[in-house]
């Protein structure tokens, strides 16, 4: 046999197969479309909730937490307050000079006067201090017991009241000067503003007992020298 004729089979079955190989594709070129979309499904947005919100971003980035500190709000700075206690003031009676100003009748009644008196000076290194003495007159023919004067004045200032020299007062005696009770009441006014007083008087007039209250406005802003 020729070396001929035992190649051609070899040629015809190589042949053979590579059209079969090449009709596969074009089948397989057919079966699949050229173009093809991808299919997408519209679903409605997931809300997540505040804490869901923090804890996603602390597991992609716990790094970089992000902390919310709240900052207190700064108070506006306002004008200093002045100190106006009388807590520390102390003003002797002996030590008081009169101003010519006229005493002002603070309670008159039940044979009980009232007055106050305004000294010539502050208090020393208190200027915004009135100092006034306040005098206690008896024409009733019982006695006075128990007398007690209380006063209060606007929050812009401050009151004080000594102790007084006295709570009782005899019955009146027209041969001789009548009796009195002293009491130094200290006023703080910084601003010079109108004074208000107000006050309560409580005693005991023989068996039976009185609580008057009034007010005063009478006082002056600065008292003079003369």
């Amino acid at each position: 046999m020729s070396p001929a004729t035992e190649s051609e089979p070899s040629r015809v079955q190589i042949g053979g197969l590579a059209e079969l190989e090449q009709i596969g594709r074009n089948m397989l070129q057919k079966s699949i479309p050229a173009c093809t979309s991808p299919v997408t499904w519209s679903s409605p947005p997931i809300k997540l909730t505040l804490r869901e919100l923090q804890s996603k971003g602390e597991s992609h980035s716990p790094s970089h937490s992000t902390t919310l500190v709240s900052t207190p709000a700064m108070a506006s700075p306002g004008k200093a307050i002045a100190d106006i206690s009388l807590a520390n003031v102390f003003v002797p009676l002996e030590s008081i000079k009169p101003s010519s100003s006229l005493p002002v009748t603070a309670y008159d009644g039940h044979g009980l006067r009232v007055l106050l008196h305004f000294a010539r000076e502050p208090p020393l290194g208190r200027s915004d201090v009135l100092v006034v003495v306040l005098s206690l007159l008896s024409t009733a023919p019982l006695p006075v017991q128990r007398l007690l004067f209380q006063a209060a004045v606007p929050k812009s200032m401050r009151v004080k009241l000594q102790p007084p020299s006295g709570t009782e007062l005899p019955p009146f005696n027209p041969l001789i000067p009548p009796s009195a009770i002293t009491q130094v009441m200290l006023l703080a006014n910084p601003n010079k503003e109108k004074v208000r007083l107000r006050y309560k008087l409580t005693f005991l007039l023989g068996e039976e007992s009185y609580s008057e209250v009034g007010e005063v406005d009478s006082f002056p802003v600065k008292c003079d020298e003369g």
